[in-house]
C-alpha cells in the first residue's frame, strides 16, 4: 500500500442542491433565534436588520462579485460578533 492510501485529495461542499436535496430554511427565524439570544429586548428589530443585510450581502455577491464575512454582517447590524 502506498503512503497516499487513505489520504483525502479534495472535499466537496454542496449547499446549492446540486448533489444534495434542497432544504427550505426560514432564514428570518434563524436570525431571530440569534437575535433573541444576543439582545432579547430588541430581538425583532435586530433579526429584521440581519435578514435584510444578509439579502444585501448575497445581492452584492451575485451582482458585483464582492464577499462579506459573517463578522461584517453582525457589525453592520450593530452586533459585535464576540457577543460582548
Amino acid at each position: 500500500m502506498s503512503a497516499r492510501a487513505g489520504m483525502l485529495d479534495a472535499v466537496i461542499f454542496d449547499w446549492g442542491g446540486t448533489l444534495t436535496p434542497w432544504h427550505d430554511i426560514d432564514l428570518h427565524a434563524q436570525w431571530y433565534a440569534y437575535a433573541e439570544a444576543y439582545d432579547p429586548v430588541r430581538a425583532a428589530a435586530l433579526a429584521d436588520r440581519l435578514f435584510d443585510l444578509e439579502a444585501l450581502s448575497w445581492r452584492r455577491a451575485r451582482e458585483h462579485h464582492r464577499s462579506h464575512t459573517l463578522d461584517d454582517l453582525f457589525r453592520d447590524a450593530g452586533a459585535e460578533p464576540s457577543g460582548e
